[in-house]
């Protein structure tokens, strides 16, 4: 009997375990996932902390971090045309995908953040567990960008590159839309 139970018990383990690996990745229309981020000043940012605004999150490895540039440009330049109110509605958040980074060498990733966050004009966020990209399923080795409403709600993602003229002008719809 304890040897069935046993068995059991472990089969369900199993499941549970399968059920959570294989979970469906975040789609639009689904509730975003918890995020967790850190700035290379050590800034700590959470989902959270911007409810009520519309964020735009871009997600790099230091590998793609010049990917989809053409859609960075005209999205900047949508944001620098909107008047001042409108501009404290959304909020753009650049993710850089900082999970292989170790002690004692960590802090060269963090000085880089700094650094490309002056240059940018804007902090720039470390995803320094990878738990990021795991909840996003976000894909490493490419461009990720996902839209998310005042309320929390995901209304766009693409783990892929973006170039196609019509969607980025779909995603400046969608902005003008929910802003």
């Amino acid at each position: 009997m304890k040897n069935r139970l046993g068995i059991s018990f472990f089969f369900l383990l199993i499941l549970l375990h399968c059920s959570l690996i294989y979970a469906a990745p975040p789609n639009a229309g689904d509730i975003a996932p918890a995020l967790r981020v850190m700035s290379g000043d050590g800034k700590m940012l959470t989902l959270e902390q911007l409810r009520g605004k519309v964020v735009v999150i871009f997600y790099n490895s230091k590998d793609t971090i010049n990917h989809d540039f053409e859609l960075r440009k005209l999205l900047n330049k949508y944001y620098d045309n909107q008047s001042g109110d409108k501009k404290t509605k959304v909020f753009k958040l650049a993710i850089i995908d900082c999970s292989s980074a170790f002690f004692p060498i960590d802090y060269i990733w963090k000085s880089k953040l700094i650094e490309a966050s002056r240059q940018k004009q804007m902090d720039i966020y470390g995803d320094w567990s990878g738990k990021v990209a795991e909840a996003y399923s976000f894909n490493p080795g490419d461009s990720n960008i996902v839209v998310i409403d005042k309320d929390g709600i995901i209304r766009y993602i693409s783990r892929k590159e973006i170039t196609d003229e019509k969607e980025i002008n779909a995603i400046i719809a969608l902005l003008n839309q929910i802003t």
